[in-house]
């Protein structure tokens, strides 16, 4: 069957994120067609309808947005955003993993999760949101993009990933990509393009719900080279 992934967030009551037959704080993988959990999910206990069998991982604050790697198809591996007060995180989130969030808020392994299945890539201050990879092309081979909203400057960072299971991200750009860019969410389209959607969090009337396009060329800036012969030389 074709699977579904949902993220849902813990960030009120923290005590139920640990319990897998509870919803809060965790990724749910279901049948698309069904809503019903997969006999292949971590927490499969037999009965499809039951709430720790549509379970994919746990511990999770607030996962506002995620991706799958479109150039490594895989079930077992995501990567997302997620934010709340204080401090928000990119992580990347193996199947059964567990995120660290619960009862001891930020003092609990939110940060280093001692969970080897889930790995903390980036942490910053709120809001991270929008996030996307980009398989190859002039945007990068194995490149993630994530965008920060609010508060301040809202920016589009990228990072590298890198090792064999591409659970390391190195900072590019100097840390910002572009400036002044609010995206809330992320989509490569069929012609390599990055389109997001961008919101200043406002009416809808007032124009602040855009579809926007990014076109990038990657490559290095040229060199400039000339030679000159004046004559008289000086002057």
């Amino acid at each position: 069957p074709t699977a579904l992934y949902v993220a849902l967030g813990g960030d009120g009551d923290r005590a139920p994120v640990q319990n897998p037959d509870r919803y809060e704080g965790k990724f749910l993988r279901i049948d698309a067609a069904t809503g019903l959990g997969l006999p292949d999910n971590p927490y499969f206990d037999g009965n499809p309808d039951s709430v720790r069998s549509r379970v994919w991982a746990i511990g999770l604050r607030n996962p506002f947005r995620f991706a799958l790697h479109p150039g490594r198809p895989s079930t077992s591996v995501l990567y997302a955003s997620e934010n709340g007060d204080a401090t928000d995180r990119l992580s990347r989130i193996g199947q059964g993993s567990n995120g660290a969030w619960g009862p001891g808020g930020d003092n609990g392994g939110f940060l280093n999760p001692p969970d080897p299945g889930h790995r903390v890539l980036f942490t910053g201050p709120p809001s991270h949101i929008g996030i996307a990879i980009s398989p190859s092309g002039p945007f990068g081979t194995d490149v993630l993009y994530l965008a920060k909203w609010f508060p301040g400057t809202p920016v589009i960072r990228r990072f590298q990933l890198t090792g064999a299971a591409l659970d390391e991200a190195i900072s590019l750009d100097g840390g910002v990509f572009l400036s002044n860019e609010v995206a809330v969410d992320f989509q490569f389209g069929p012609d390599g393009h990055l389109y997001y959607s961008q919101t200043g969090g406002d009416a809808s009337t007032g124009g602040f719900y855009q579809l926007r396009r990014i076109r990038f060329v990657g490559g290095s800036p040229p060199v400039a080279a000339f030679s000159t012969s004046p004559d008289p030389a000086d002057g």
